[in-house]
């Protein structure tokens, strides 16, 4: 039976949606919160490996979150224009002599909005011999000539090399400097065997053997991620670390991201967090604007901001009611489909109606 299309029971509470997810072998681990600006006001814990797991320890699992990488780029781009030391309208050009024609009016706040210009993905890791190539293969053009607004792992990915190559200064530390008062009891960080506990990772990279054959290319699954092991083929090949996906953390600082744009009195300042995720297109500055037929659901106000990663957890900030909605997973297989039971658990949440959208 495909998982995307099973028909759930009818969801009374966020225990019972944690609970429904686990026995039905839908994700292997899930942490759910709700937090304002100042305060945890539910968190809820369970996995296959401790059913009955106890919700003190909830705020110490750790999960691969994939593509919520990139609202965390976001914040560590926002504190980099605000002290001016990489401002978000320097332009590719200014950085890179050798860019394309049409990559080099693209200014780094273009590409973390997934306006450069680049195609979704590519195999980075068949089509480059060794990390240090990413930056020319992005640089000459050969993935570019999407749709502006077209969802994109390489311009993120370009926005990392390219503040490497500014900036003099290898990423995962710049990322460790900005990032790391947020919060003093934060997990925050690419893989390490020092912090733990790690949650496993089930899925292999059979998405990206697909997409890859659909752009003409044929590779071979990579398996398995080991025990903290980032899941993305294409960080694996950057070293464990990127702009686009890599960290790991632990619900509670998915809540910390969301208190830094909910109430933006640290960084990024107010006034330039209310720019990065103001207007109408489908993203903005590291965020993805509601849609309704999303993971986002009606419930929350048409203001609100979030985002997903393909590892299965995701989080969305209400500005209008004040909240920030964590649910923090690892999907048991690539084709679970996890966007309905966001929606349920933001109903719940907010205390709308119970059970999934259909």
């Amino acid at each position: 039976m495909n998982r995307e299309t099973y028909e759930p029971s009818e969801i009374t509470s966020v225990a019972d949606l944690l609970d429904q997810l686990v026995s039905k072998n839908l994700v292997t681990a899930a942490t759910a919160v709700i937090a304002s600006a100042d305060a945890i006001l539910d968190e809820r814990a369970v996995s296959q490996l401790q059913p009955e797991q106890d919700t003190s320890v909830a705020s110490e699992l750790r999960f691969d979150f994939a593509s919520l990488t990139k609202p965390w780029t976001a914040t560590v781009a926002m504190a980099l224009d605000e002290t001016r030391t990489l401002p978000l309208d320097t332009t590719v050009g200014s950085i890179w002599s050798s860019a394309a024609e049409s990559l080099k009016r693209v200014s780094m706040a273009d590409l973390l909005r997934h306006e450069g210009g680049f195609q979704a993905w590519a195999p980075l890791y068949h089509l480059c011999k060794a990390r240090k190539d990413v930056a020319e293969f992005l640089l000459e053009g050969a993935v570019l000539g999407a749709k502006a607004g077209t969802y994109s792992d390489l311009g993120y990915i370009l926005w990392g090399v390219s503040a490497e190559q500014a900036l003099g200064r290898d990423l995962e530390s710049l990322y460790m400097q900005v990032l790391g008062g947020l919060s003093p009891e934060s997990t925050l960080g690419p893989s390490s065997s020092s912090i733990t506990p790690i949650h496993p990772c089930a899925l292999d990279t059979d998405v990206e053997q697909r997409l890859a054959r659909d752009l003409g290319h044929e590779i071979a699954t990579l398996g398995t991620p080991g025990l903290g092991e980032v899941q993305d083929g294409n960080a694996r090949f950057m070293g464990g670390f990127s702009s686009h996906a890599g960290l790991f953390g632990a619900a509670r600082d998915l809540v910390e991201l969301g208190r830094c744009w909910l109430t933006p009195d640290r960084y990024p300042a107010a006034a330039t967090a209310e720019i990065a995720v103001s207007g109408n297109e489908a993203y903005g500055l590291g965020w993805a604007r509601r849609d309704t037929s999303k993971s986002a659901g009606e419930t929350l106000d048409r203001n609100s901001f979030g985002h997903t990663g393909f590892t299965g957890s995701s989080v969305w900030v209400d500005p209008s009611a004040e909240r920030i909605l964590v649910l923090a997973a690892h999907r048991a297989s690539t084709d679970v489909d996890l966007a309905r039971w966001r929606r349920a658990f933001h109903r719940l949440a907010l205390g709308g109606q119970t059970g999934l959208e259909m």
